[in-house]
């Protein structure tokens, strides 16, 4: 079944969206963090698109794309005139469309004029549990995501995570870290307090046991849990994530073993001058820095939409468009006291961190996009836009930053069926109008989406958003 441009009720929705969408840039990124205006707060809302020769839906055993321009992500550039064909969610075969052949069983989709790119990473996402709440994962589909990691994990997270897998749910590939561990006096509600190493190696039993991918641990952690939890996940075979304990140093963490740091969290005081993210980066701390990152292997989830939202942006997050199309238990947990930003003054952070970021990324360190979806008005999906935004706005090329919400990520995550096109990959891509190794924004402006080898027009997922928001 071919597609006209969109339906009726998508086109007038998109319409209304379309004053949100991407802005321009370059083939170099965006321009040194200070020579432009500030981000507009909130994220930005995908593009309207031609349609023409895409289905609206499909989930055929086997699918080509014909005639696309591929941008593999196992390595830099593209390559023009690709037929990429899926059978059964996994990628088959690749190759010049002039040779591949393509069955006649095959769904086809017209990639002439077209980009295909690695579907993308979020590294840090919190999505609820209450009724209505899976809605949000269409969201995520929605918006060019197709693998979540999610940072704070409870059963039904872990039921969505077969679910999806099996293909009797919708929405992205799930990975899922436990509930943080957590020392006394801790914020979150769901937090599994420890406050002996023996209480610390029986949670991270107990979460192994359950299938967690991940042990998540949090800011109010003693030394003794947090190396117990480090040792007996060593033993498990499960890596640890999250934020750096106040009671250890980032620089403890990192030559200890964990994983992923969430954040920056604790970075300041190892590179700034006067160990706060107000003060200067030295430069000679910030090289020791590196080289300890680099030795460890430590990959860096920085988060910048949430790290840099204010308070004064709430009016004009609550007003963007793409708020209406969240789940109602969503809204009320984004609404919630737990939950506001800061209300000061966040330039500060803003330019330390990016000059941060911009350094280790040019160091060949580990970096990868995450949102911390769920915490300050960051939306399902959507807002990993906001990230690549602020990404491109520290100075990394459009290349680098599709990396680290597609190859990195996956590396970080400790797979290799994903982040990359290429035979033997799951099929999980997206189909762009417009490169994105010219602008990081053209990724807002998908014909469509494909989820572990089901495919969804574009407008077809704003109808399935729109339908369910408010539930």
């Amino acid at each position: 079944m071919k597609r006209r441009p969109g339906s009726l009720v998508t086109t007038c929705f998109l319409l209304v969206l379309g004053g949100c969408g991407g802005g321009s840039g370059n083939g170099a990124g965006m321009p040194p963090p200070g020579s432009e205006p500030p981000l507009t707060a909130g994220p930005p809302s995908p593009e309207i698109v031609d349609e023409t020769g895409v289905p609206a839906r499909s989930d055929a055993a086997r699918i080509a794309i014909t005639d696309v321009t591929l941008v593999p992500m196992d390595r830099e550039g593209s390559i023009s005139g690709q037929t990429v064909l899926v059978e059964n969610g996994i990628i088959a075969a690749i190759g010049d469309s002039a040779t591949v052949e393509v069955p006649s069983d095959a769904e086809r989709i017209d990639g002439s004029r077209r980009f295909l790119v690695p579907g993308l990473i979020d590294m840090h996402s919190h999505l609820l549990t209450d009724a209505g709440a899976e809605h949000d994962l269409v969201l995520e589909l929605a918006a060019g995501v197709t693998t979540v990691r999610i940072m704070w994990g409870f059963g039904t997270h872990l039921a969505w995570r077969e679910a999806i897998q099996d293909g009797d749910m919708t929405g992205p590939s799930l990975f899922v870290a436990s509930a943080g561990l957590e020392g006394p006096g801790p914020y979150w509600p769901g937090s599994i307090v420890v406050t002996s190493a023996a209480d610390a190696r029986a949670a991270v039993d107990e979460a192994g046991a359950a299938g967690y991918d991940f042990i998540k641990v949090y800011n109010q952690l003693q030394l003794s849990p947090y190396v117990a939890i480090l040792d007996e996940a060593r033993t498990l075979g499960i890596p640890v994530v999250g934020h750096v304990p106040r009671a250890v140093s980032a620089d403890f963490a990192i030559e200890n073993g964990q994983w992923t740091i969430e954040h920056f969290s604790r970075y300041a005081p190892e590179v700034t001058e006067n160990g706060t993210w107000s003060g200067p980066i030295d430069g000679s701390r910030l090289e020791a820095f590196i080289e300890r990152l680099r030795l460890a292997g430590t990959w860096s989830c920085p988060t910048l939409t949430v790290q840099l939202r204010s308070q004064s942006q709430v009016a004009d997050l609550k007003s963007n468009p793409l708020y209406d199309l969240l789940s109602q238990p969503m809204r009320d947990w984004l609404e919630s006291s737990l939950t506001q930003p800061p209300s000061g003054d966040r330039s500060a952070d803003d330019r330390r961190r990016k000059e941060l970021l911009l350094a280790l990324v040019r160091a060949g360190i580990g970096v990868v996009v995450g949102t911390d979806t769920g915490v300050q008005y960051v939306l399902p999906g959507f807002s990993i836009h906001e990230e690549l935004r602020h990404f491109a706005d520290a100075g990394l090329t459009p290349y680098e930053t599709l990396r680290a919400a597609t190859a990195h990520a996956a590396a970080a995550l400790g797979v290799t069926d994903r982040g990359a096109i290429a035979v033997g990959r799951r099929a999980d891509l997206l189909l762009l109008d417009a490169d994105p190794l010219a602008d990081v924004t053209h990724l807002n402006r998908r014909a469509g989406v494909m989820a572990g080898g089901h495919w969804y027009a574009q407008s077809t997922l704003m109808e399935m958003a729109a339908e369910g928001a408010g539930s």
